[in-house]
């Protein structure tokens, strides 16, 4: 179950944050007392599986694009951070993601950056750290969409392909998510089923979403 959060329960957040006990987690809860400037728009998100925390999300989102945090549990406990810049068309020109690991997490997975950049009908991943480093040209198509996670999967890279599906004006409109751990495209599409609803499958995964006029 997947709920949004109002920026006005930050404080609800950092209760969390004590209860989880994790590091990681309090610097995530730090981004929520921080200013934004005019016109820029916050989320928070908290993921459960009935009443086990999967993860805590909280980014900005700014005309030239989104930036955020995003905690996951499953399979082992880590915290991204990542910055996306739009192109003009409104599709994603550049994303860096850091992937590392809490302290008390010793046996998690090492440290790895990643920094994809999409130019026409390719990307470029360049991966720092982990298990495979360097640098990996993927054949892409038009818009597509590099996510941050999989399972769970950041709230951010998901508004982005409605925000891309909304400016087409169209009841179904195909979108492509790049897994870049993996190099992987996933052509997809998201379809409206409903004035306040839109389904869509990720990596084979389903989801089915209500939204409201802006895509959010």
């Amino acid at each position: 179950m997947s709920r949004r959060i109002s920026p006005r329960r930050a404080l609800a957040l950092r209760h969390l944050a004590r209860n989880l006990a994790l590091l990681g987690v309090g610097g995530l809860m730090s981004a929520c007392a921080t200013g934004t400037d005019a016109g820029d728009e916050r989320q928070a998100f908290i993921e459960r599986l009935g009443t086990d925390t999967m993860s805590v999300e909280l980014y900005t989102r700014m005309e030239a694009g989104f930036e955020g945090q995003l905690l996951i549990r499953a399979p082992a406990t880590r915290v991204a951070q990542y910055q996306a810049t739009l192109a003009p068309d409104g599709t994603i020109g550049n994303m860096h993601v850091s992937w590392s690991t809490p302290p008390e997490n010793p046996d998690g997975p090492p440290p790895v950056e990643q920094t994809i950049t999409v130019q026409g009908d390719s990307a470029t991943i360049e991966t720092v750290g982990g298990r495979n480093p360097g640098t990996t040209r993927v054949a892409v198509p038009e818009g597509v969409i590099p996510t941050v996670g999989k399972t769970p999967i950041a709230f951010a890279v998901l508004e982005q392909a409605l925000s891309q599906a909304m400016a087409a004006g169209a009841d179904s409109f195909p979108v492509s998510f790049l897994s870049a751990g993996r190099g992987r495209v996933q052509p997809n599409a998201i379809v409206r089923v409903a004035m306040d609803s839109i389904a869509f499958s990720f990596f084979g995964n389903p989801f089915l979403a209500r939204v409201d006029e802006g895509g959010r």
